[in-house]
């Protein structure tokens, strides 16, 4: 019994000591007896905004550069120098062929002073075919080719396709010529003719050579690399 009596008492006391009202009933707090805030109102709102995430495909484009190197070689290329033959060289594609070597000596000597003194009797719009086989180049010459030509400079022109298709392409030692398909007779560097369908060689004409000690004279050229099957380097 005394226990109750003292925990009741100290309720009571407790009570007072924290100001609560000693009543038994329901009692509004006035805004001045609010000590613990209760009035106050306070709203904090907090946004917070996340930036979107964004990613970014990165695309590296690696750029090649491809350089082409086009080989080239020397080729002797002869025209006439008053009444004899005189040699040129010229770059050409690696191995040209026969076609492309009988092209560029169809275009005559080059302009400028690499020129100076050369001439050449042939047409550069002659009809002229080159193949060859077992190292033998065939030429075909087109009808009236000798029309304009006296037998001097025939002498000459024979000289100047024998000497530069057996000198240009490995092989080839001896030339055959036809007219319009058949076989014809073509003067020697000495002046004397072949039988018709004879072959000719360099060794014919080197007689119509300038001195063995001249200077080559160097030109270039943009032929390009052969597609032609039919004529042999």
């Amino acid at each position: 019994m005394k226990r109750v009596v003292v925990l009741t008492v100290a309720m009571i006391a407790l009570a007072a000591a924290c100001g609560l009202p000693n009543e038994n009933k329901f009692r509004p707090i006035d805004r001045g007896e609010d000590r613990f805030g209760l009035w106050e109102t306070s709203t904090t709102s907090t946004t917070t905004t996340l930036a979107p995430t964004t990613t970014l495909d990165v695309t590296t484009s690696t750029v090649a550069e491809t350089t082409t190197t086009i080989a080239t070689e020397q080729v002797e290329i002869y025209f006439p120098s008053g009444r004899q033959l005189a040699r040129i060289s010229v770059a050409m594609s690696a191995r040209p062929s026969l076609t492309q070597v009988m092209a560029k000596l169809l275009e005559g000597p080059p302009d400028g002073e690499l020129g100076i003194g050369l001439r050449t009797v042939l047409s550069p719009d002659a009809d002229i075919t080159v193949t060859s086989e077992a190292g033998v180049a065939s030429v075909d010459l087109p009808g009236g080719i000798f029309d304009a030509i006296d037998s001097t400079d025939q002498r000459l022109m024979f000289g100047q396709i024998v000497l530069t298709l057996t000198g240009c392409c490995p092989g080839v030692g001896q030339v055959l010529f036809t007219l319009d398909g058949q076989p014809t007779r073509v003067f020697r560097g000495d002046g004397s003719a072949t039988e018709p369908g004879e072959r000719v060689s360099r060794d014919d004409y080197t007689v119509l050579l300038t001195s063995v000690g001249e200077p080559i004279v160097t030109t270039t050229t943009s032929t390009a690399p052969s597609t032609d099957s039919t004529a042999g380097g």
